[in-house]
């Protein structure tokens, strides 16, 4: 199995950000791990493609159906997580505004 280092990479980066917190701000405690159970989430990043409206390719995971319609966008990461026995997806993308003429 090949592996991929998206999600032990982002694991880091939040361990990293959470001892500078702990060292730089005085009101914050020492890290400590989460309880099992309370946040099923996790991060993915790569080669991630939005096809045919609403199927979404993954790293490692593959193929996966939306109900609803994706924009036809280049995705730069996506964060999936389960809340309610429910899994959801959330990715992030460059959106560039067009400018729009003032009207007075």
């Amino acid at each position: 199995m090949r592996y991929r280092s998206g999600v032990p990479q982002q694991a880091l980066r939040d361990l990293e950000r959470a001892f500078k917190n702990f060292l730089t701000i005085p009101q914050r405690g020492f890290p400590v791990f989460k309880k099992k159970g309370r946040k099923y989430s996790f991060y993915l990043e790569g080669s991630i493609k939005i096809f045919q409206g609403n199927y979404i390719q993954l790293p490692r995971i593959g193929v996966v159906k939306t109900y609803e319609i994706l924009p036809s966008v280049p995705v730069k990461n996506v964060t999936i997580s389960k809340k309610a026995d429910s899994w959801y997806i959330s990715f992030k993308y460059n959106f560039e505004q067009d400018p729009t003429e003032k009207v007075g």
